[in-house]
């Protein structure tokens, strides 16, 4: 099966400082907040696909795990990837004021660190979206004339340009500018001298 894929970030708001715990409890507390995000994240991806749980195993690829740190004290924070296998708390700090010195030119290693926030990113396997041909019922180009308006298009000066609803063209279209396709969130404006078409899927060609 063709799959595309999609991303689920969860994210774990807390502020601790790695000087004030023992470096084996915080790297439990770390493993914990990570599984529990890990859950949310299966667990959301069940509601929104309205999937069974036997058929997670095959859909989730590997997660990506972040943490956002900060010397104490800051408000601005870095963004550090992390593996959890091997997992230390030296390691976290080091890649900590490495990735710090690189976006703000300065590090602080004797300075405690904030761990602001825990995020996980898990990649999922989907369904590509079939791409179906544009359904023509209730389309035609009488239906999607909204007459004339005096439009002016710049260096082409001041057209009558006759007005089109997108949502009634139907495929195959094809007009001469001046032209203004209107719909919902935009006004796609055709040129004197401009050819317009619609394809099969209903995209617009302006040539």
């Amino acid at each position: 099966m063709k799959s595309a894929f999609a991303s689920i970030v969860r994210g774990h708001d807390l502020r601790l400082l790695a000087a004030s715990v023992a470096t084996g409890i915080l790297v439990a507390i770390i493993v914990a907040i990570f599984e529990a995000l890990t859950v949310n994240v299966v667990l959301q991806w069940v509601r929104e696909q309205d999937l069974a749980f036997q058929v997670l195993a095959p859909v989730f690829g590997v997660a990506l795990a972040v943490f956002v740190l900060r010397y104490l004290g800051q408000e601005h924070s870095v963004t550090v990837p992390t593996a959890l296998d091997g997992l230390s708390v030296d390691g976290i700090l080091h890649d900590f004021h490495i990735a710090h010195e690189r976006a703000y030119t300065f590090r602080l290693d004797d300075t405690p660190v904030e761990f602001v926030n825990f995020r996980l990113t898990a990649t999922a396997r989907v369904p590509r979206p079939e791409v179906k041909p544009l359904n023509g019922d209730g389309r035609s180009e009488a239906a999607a004339d909204k007459g004339t308006r005096s439009v002016h298009y710049g260096e082409d000066g001041r057209h009558d340009a006759r007005i089109l609803n997108r949502d009634l063209l139907p495929p195959g279209f094809e007009a001469e500018g001046p032209l203004v396709v209107e719909e919902p969130s935009a006004n796609i404006i055709v040129h004197p001298g401009q050819k317009l078409r619609v394809d099969e899927l209903g995209f617009l060609h302006i040539s």
